[in-house]
């Protein structure tokens, strides 16, 4: 299937929804939502356990269910219910979805020491029991369960133990025991117990007790136990978060379409939804099982695609907003990618992406340096269709290096972006901005060549363009950089083109902040600008008539991402985020005064409800007299009277390190594992002017690394309770390269770690997807043969020998940006040396780690190398990695 249900429009950058199912069975062994190993019945403690009473449940039940025949063992009642424990959360006073009358419903039980079990002398009854405990550091339990009847135990949806049999009348309960190997994190217990309709108790109720034992006092003090009781972030309260994929307000601003993606956390892809939200009441009104919805120019109708009856096909549809029945516009189109309502709502323009057939030799002969990108021979079209679908025409056939940027307010023309590679100066590329006449078919290019170009939109009135890019857009116009230096050509600029006098202003030179992208709604006259404001990310307004920049208020929000602005202007919905806060969605007028944004919808309120968090504070030092910016993480159960392992983290490329909850680098998650965590945002970065990015070209750590160091002994010096001698540091990509570059040049940390690093300059240059087009920035008009000083003294492959810090070496083994040789390069060098290295590569994985548990095991790795090295703690890393040590 080629269709991108999630791709959103060009101007366009959670209620959680409990799963149950009563498909699977209690005992399925799918996917968990913490890693849970196999339990050894026989075991048994070599010292006297400690115990742990569990006495806070909530129990469903006892719940009435027939024999299936008169030859049921007692232990074929346990299978007469099925539920998902993988995904099912109870919670107190919420029914348990039923598809018979009467529902039963879930209650708290606290302080109880036995849970009760009826009997009845009509039917059989089971009776469900839930509890959750919360690990600070890897644990090894043992779960001891006594019970008269059979019984099935769980642990994060796993079936850890099961009792078969009823024990006689007069005999001692039996007891079922399992023992646990439980990851830091928050756990999910289950008790499933059953009684058939007759025995010979006498009609006495039947008790259960539930405990944990320890062998040895820590153990048990790393677990909390009990419901709704504070807790540590777990990586499972990350992944199970919706990715909003897209943000799209009515043109009134009264109604939002909310894109969201929710990663199946038993690993079976992923399922999209839409979400049709009232602005003036947060309220769902509508749910769509469907990718990308777009709105009609006058807000009355939303158009969707669906799979069609034919294999790798869609549907196109409209429906009315108010509801209503939907109408096909077009049926069983093949690569379809996207869709848009032209301006006047007369039709639909339609972007096909099509594959070409493989080569049946099973040879490649490449047309130049874009040919290994999986799309670079892919074939781009562009349709319009009437809402009928009786006529649709193809206005454009090119290459998916065509990227519509726009459609002009009066809806007969397209302003498409198409790039040329293959060039032999840099930037290696160049844009032409095309204009095609929807009633000619006519192209006329506006404006000159460009290189480094990111996006164009027209003016309200269609007359002149916005375009946004590098620096060295337009002859260099907006540069401001010292002389003999390199603008960064990652420092977003924006621009006013006028197509028919070629006239070019650059309104974003003087503004330190970065643009990230643009909107310019129809009834507005200001730009609205998403902009990288150092390591935050924020809006602001342009006038051009008067050339002024207004910030637009983003009350607690730290970093704006995803956004949609009315088509009058007058309101603007975000995606928002803080280091302290998961992303929330916000709305706020930009009409007046405007005011503080409002919370709109807050999908993760009762996810994260009871989470303990560490603080979050700034923290600077100046540098060649300049000040240095970042932020330290505190463990949530900080004590400044304790000593304390620290992990630094840093990118130290074209970006900040963003303030975001969560990610795929969680610094919550680091130090609710025990860890105060130093982010530092060193020079070259976007978003803190023009100057002070420039030092990113031909760096590759020279003054970076210096930066970062002087930082870390900065915080040491000021922060008594941090131990100097159980420091770690991470970084991936850009960061990854940083990693290696400080331990080849400093002693100073215990432990690294290096995810899709580059040790090879000159490799990456040459094998990546990207590598010879972001070298062209980062090691501008130098080159292998130019300056062998840079890719040889700069790239730490070539220093391995005064590697001596253990590192850990992370890699998708897919990665077509940094290419998992890379790492391999590094580790074949530390290996020779003797040196202390892993390296582990996670298949199937491109630059980033996504796949859900592929991404759990992945994060914990990391926990569980500095735990090995800053804790002297190898519990974890010998957990998940025991028997998987070098061997040659």
């Amino acid at each position: 299937m080629t269709h991108d249900l999630t791709t959103p429009h060009p101007t366009l950058a959670l209620t959680r929804r409990r799963l149950v199912h009563f498909i699977a069975m209690l005992a399925v062994t799918a996917f968990a939502l913490t890693a849970m190993p196999a339990i050894h019945a026989d075991a048994s403690p070599s010292s006297p356990p400690t115990e742990i009473v569990l006495d806070a449940w909530l129990a469903v039940g006892p719940l009435a269910v027939p024999a299936a025949s008169e030859n049921d063992k007692p232990s074929d009642l346990l299978d007469a219910v099925s539920l998902d424990a993988h995904r099912f959360v109870p919670a107190d006073g919420e029914a348990l979805p039923w598809p018979l009358a009467n529902a039963p419903t879930w209650r708290r039980l606290t302080d109880v020491d036995e849970l009760a079990l009826p009997t009845s002398q009509d039917h059989g009854q089971v009776a469900m029991w839930s509890t959750e405990i919360d690990v600070e550091r890897f644990v090894r339990l043992d779960w001891a369960v006594t019970s008269r009847g059979p019984l099935r135990l769980l642990a994060d949806g796993h079936e850890v133990a099961t009792k078969a049999g009823v024990d006689e009348a007069d005999a001692e309960a039996g007891e079922t025991k399992a023992s646990l190997e439980l990851v830091p994190g928050r756990h999910r217990l289950w008790i499933v117990a059953a009684r058939p309709a007759t025995s010979s108790d006498n009609g006495e109720d039947w008790s259960i007790t539930s405990r944990l034992e320890g062998t040895e006092s820590e153990q048990v003090a790393r677990v909390s136990t009990g419901l709704g009781v504070d807790r540590h972030l777990s990586i499972g309260d990350i992944l199970a978060t919706p990715t909003v994929t897209g943000l799209d307000l009515a043109p009134d601003g009264e109604h939002l379409l909310l894109n969201r993606r929710h990663a199946q956390l038993d690993d079976a892809g992923s399922r999209q939804r839409v979400d049709l939200i009232a602005t003036a009441t947060g309220e769902i009104v509508r749910q769509l099982d469907v990718g990308k919805v777009a709105w009609s120019p006058d807000g009355r109708w939303i158009a969707y695609a669906t799979f069609g009856d034919r294999e790798e096909t869609l549907d196109l549809w409209r429906e009315p907003v108010e509801g209503g029945e939907r109408l096909s516009i077009a049926r069983d189109l093949e690569h379809l990618a996207d869709h848009r309502w032209l301006p006047h709502g007369e039709g639909l323009l339609l972007r096909f992406d099509e594959q070409p057939e493989p080569d049946e030799r099973r040879v490649k002969r490449y047309r130049g340096l874009t040919d290994r990108w999986s799309d670079g021979r892919d074939a781009r079209r562009f349709e319009v269709v009437t809402l009928d679908g009786d006529v649709r025409v193809r206005v454009w056939s090119g290459s998916t290096n065509d990227g519509l940027q726009d459609l002009r307010p009066d809806g007969r023309a397209l302003l498409i972006a198409t790039t040329e590679h293959g060039l032999t100066e840099r930037p290696f590329s160049s844009t032409q901005l095309i204009e095609l006449n929807l009633d000619t078919l006519e192209r006329r290019q506006l404006g000159p060549d460009l290189g480094w170009f990111d996006a164009a939109l027209y003016a309200p009135d269609g007359r002149s363009l916005v375009v946004l890019g590098s620096p060295s857009l337009f002859g260099g116009v907006g540069e401001r950089v010292p002389d003999g230096a390199f603008a960064n050509d990652y420092e977003g600029q924006a621009f006013l083109l006028d197509p028919e006098t070629g006239a070019v202003r650059a309104i974003s030179a003087d503004f330190d902040p970065a643009i990230l992208e643009a909107h310019w709604p129809p009834g507005s006259e200001s730009i609205v600008f998403h902009v990288q404001d150092g390591p935050f990310r924020r809006f602001v307004t342009f006038d051009p008539g008067t050339e002024t920049y207004t910030a637009i208020e983003p009350g607690t929000v730290e970093v704006a991402t995803t956004a949609s602005v009315s088509a009058s202007g007058e309101r603007i919905a975000f995606l928002g985020t803080s280091s302290d806060r998961p992303h929330a969605v916000y709305l706020r007028d930009l009409s007046g005064s405007g005011g503080e944004p409002r919370l709109l919808l807050d999908p993760d309120a009762e996810r994260f409800a009871g989470l303990a968090l560490g603080a979050v504070e700034d923290f600077s030092f100046t540098f060649d007299g300049e000040e240095i910016v970042g932020r330290v993480h505190y463990p949530p159960d900080f004590d400044p009277s304790r000593r304390w392992p620290a992990i630094v983290n840093y990118y130290g490329g074209v970006v900040p390190t963003s303030r975001t909850f969560g990610g795929r680098y969680p610094k919550h998650f680091w130090a609710a594992n025990g860890y105060v965590v130093l982010v530092l945002q060193p020079s070259g970065a976007a978003g803190f002017g023009q100057e002070r990015a420039s030092r990113h070209a031909n760096d590759w750590g020279r003054r970076v690394g210096q930066e970062i160091l002087a930082g870390v002994e900065a915080f040491v010096s000021s922060h008594p309770f941090i131990d100097p001698d159980r420091l770690g540091c991470i970084g991936a990509s850009y960061g990854g390269f940083m990693t290696q570059y400080l331990i080849s040049r400093s002693n100073r940390f215990a432990a690294a770690v290096s995810h899709a690093g580059i040790s090879n300059l000159t490799s990456y240059w040459g094998a990546g997807n990207w590598g010879y087009l972001y070298k062209s920035a980062a090691s501008a008009e130098s080159y292998p043969w130019n300056a062998p000083e840079l890719y040889v003294d700069q790239s730490p492959l070539f220093s391995a020998d005064d590697i001596t810090t253990p590192l850990l070496l992370l890699h998708g083994d897919a990665d077509t940006n940094v290419p998992a040789d890379e790492s391999q390069q590094m580790y074949t060098a530390l290996r020779v040396l003797g040196r202390d290295v892993e390296l582990i590569e996670i298949e199937g994985q491109d630059h980033w780690i996504l796949e859900p548990a592929q991404r759990r095991l992945w994060s914990q790795t990391i926990v569980a190398w500095f735990d090995r090295y800053l804790k002297d703690d190898p519990a974890l890393w010998d957990h998940l990695w025991e028997g998987e040590g070098p061997r040659g």
